[in-house]
């Protein structure tokens, strides 16, 4: 006997975490005046306390469940391509998405557990870093989709608008930190960046939003798709230890 269940509601737990932990630190960290209510950073948003707090265990569980998720991912593709008797190319691909995957689990873990306030360089870093293996993981799922998989078009070009946003908020983020950390003379504004800081931040909190909208979206996709597949876990059963038995010889020498 086995339990099954449906494999898309890793990414949904995953999905629902994800948004309750940034609608409810915004609401904290807005009604606190801990951040721009307009246009926070997403990264401003587990600097204080106590949003701070919440941010960050349910980043943990959304870090343990997206990984999951997107492990489960492979196994589909796994199995669709044995079906279809597909070449080793195609395996090589999925083995590579697998090692994207666990780079991504790492880089997230790193970027939760390094506040930007202590560490402004190791966050950032692990952000651009968790994103880019993310990024590598919608290539790569494209190019395996359309050489080998029989996912659908409408898929296929979700994968392509969200690599694109995804691209497009990283050169913002990137640009624009460096035009804000300049216009601030090095320093980082932990609350609301005042001055001609302002505008360049604000364009910085647009272009993380892109990133970070374009992963949630990125895994509601893994849901759709793992909708029609289930987990099996294997049924745990007692040990009967009444009918066991040992048998010890001994001889002498």
């Amino acid at each position: 006997m086995t339990d099954s269940y449906p494999a898309a509601i890793i990414p949904m737990f995953s999905l629902t975490v994800a948004i309750s932990a940034i609608i409810l630190s915004w609401i904290i960290s807005s009604l606190l005046d801990h951040t721009d209510q307009l246009w926070p950073f997403v990264s401003f948003l587990q600097l204080f306390v106590p949003e701070g707090q919440v941010s960050t265990w349910q980043s943990l569980l959304c870090i343990t469940f997206g990984t999951l998720s997107l492990w489960l991912w492979c196994s589909m593709a796994q199995h669709e391509l044995k079906e279809k008797s597909a070449p080793q190319t195609a395996y090589l691909l999925v083995a590579i998405i697998r090692i994207l995957v666990v780079a991504t689990g790492y880089f997230q873990l790193l970027l939760f557990s390094v506040n930007s306030a202590d560490n402004n360089q190791t966050h950032y870093n692990s952000t651009v870093r968790m994103f880019l293996s993310v990024k590598l993981i919608l290539v790569t799922q494209i190019i395996l989709s359309v050489r080998f998989l029989q996912l659908t078009r409408l898929h296929t070009a979700a994968r392509i608008i969200l690599l694109t946003q995804s691209s497009c908020g990283m050169m913002i983020f990137y640009y624009y930190n460096l035009v804000g950390n300049k216009s601030y003379n090095g320093e980082y504004p932990y609350r609301r960046a005042p001055g001609r800081a302002y505008y360049p931040y604000m364009y910085c909190a647009i272009g993380e939003w892109m990133m970070v909208s374009a992963f949630l979206v990125f895994t509601l996709l893994q849901a759709l798709e793992l909708r029609h597949f289930e987990i099996r876990l294997p049924e745990v059963v007692p040990i009967n230890l009444s009918e066991q038995t040992i048998t010890l010889t001994f001889e002498r020498p």
